[in-house]
């Protein structure tokens, strides 16, 4: 079973490598003619961060790639780094207020507020 879902876990990250290239050099056109995203871009977008987090959540739960480090330190630092994702992206989320906001399809204004004034990427 592990060696089967090794073998699907690859196949999935050489897809999810090769929609987030084209998401990347659709992304760089756009940002080429100073415009905001198309609906396209932005589910590329959100389907790419999804594929990859699902990649690792899998990998990390059937041990695929298995660390030798102490079952209870990986949990605690892992807990505390999902906590820390999860703080900062609500933070994020609520900065912008707004789906098309944070999916890049709307372009009125830089954000430079929240968490927002530390971060290059309003």
């Amino acid at each position: 079973m592990s060696k089967m879902l090794s073998y699907i876990l690859y196949i999935g990250a050489g897809i999810s490598s090769i929609l987030g290239l084209y998401t990347l050099y659709k992304t760089k056109k756009i940002y080429e003619k100073r415009r905001s995203f198309t609906i396209d871009i932005s589910i590329s977008w959100w389907l790419t961060d999804i594929a990859w987090i699902t990649l690792v959540a899998l990998s990390s739960l059937y041990n695929v790639w298995p660390l030798s480090i102490e079952t209870a330190i990986a949990s605690v630092i892992g807990i505390l780094i999902l906590a820390l994702g999860i703080i900062l992206t609500l933070a994020g989320v609520l900065e912008f207020r707004s789906l098309h906001k944070i999916s890049g399809m709307y372009d009125s204004k830089l954000i430079t507020t929240g968490v927002y004034s530390w971060s290059r990427n309003p």
